[in-house]
């Protein structure tokens, strides 16, 4: 047989007169690996060394299911575009998220340590260092602060036909 599955090894353990125990220590992996084998759908793959100890203990002959590459499935031009845009989309998610990420803020604190707290999101201190503007402190600031206000409030009630 080129392939087999897990009722094929226990078939064959049964019929070898093994127990999982004793096939277990015939191979020296464990009972509960002898389980998992033998309760799995489907062709046993090539990724342990277990499916092939239990064949050659059995006397079965053993050609391990070829595991897939990805080279070998074979996408169709529209496939591979659709996936290039998917991982791009990923990408920028990504990309996103890490501009908008929290980092410790690390600010240098009146007892001389690093701040512990996080940053707001997207920059790099948390509120009390700067992270947070507090607003214009100077005359001037003020005063330019005002003056867009003054227009953007002029220019809201100009819109909705209020004086």
């Amino acid at each position: 047989m080129a392939y087999f599955t897990g009722k094929q090894l226990k078939a064959a353990r049964l019929q070898a007169g093994l127990t999982q125990q004793q096939l277990a220590n015939k191979t020296g992996f464990h009972r509960l690996a002898v389980g998992y084998w033998e309760n799995k759908g489907g062709e046993v793959a090539a990724r342990s060394g277990a499916p092939e100890a239990f064949a050659n203990a059995l006397g079965m002959k053993y050609f391990p299911t070829p595991i897939r590459t990805r080279a070998a499935w074979g996408f169709t031009d529209v496939e591979k575009a659709r996936i290039e845009q998917e991982l791009a989309r990923l990408a920028k998610s990504h990309a996103q998220r890490l501009a908008l990420a929290r980092v410790r803020c690390n600010a240098k604190t009146r007892k001389g340590t690093l701040c512990k707290a996080l940053s707001e999101s997207g920059k790099r201190r948390c509120k009390f260092h700067g992270g947070r503007s507090t607003g214009p402190k100077t005359r001037i600031g003020k005063e330019a602060i005002s003056r867009t206000q003054k227009a953007r409030w002029a220019k809201w009630r100009a819109g909705k036909g209020i004086e």
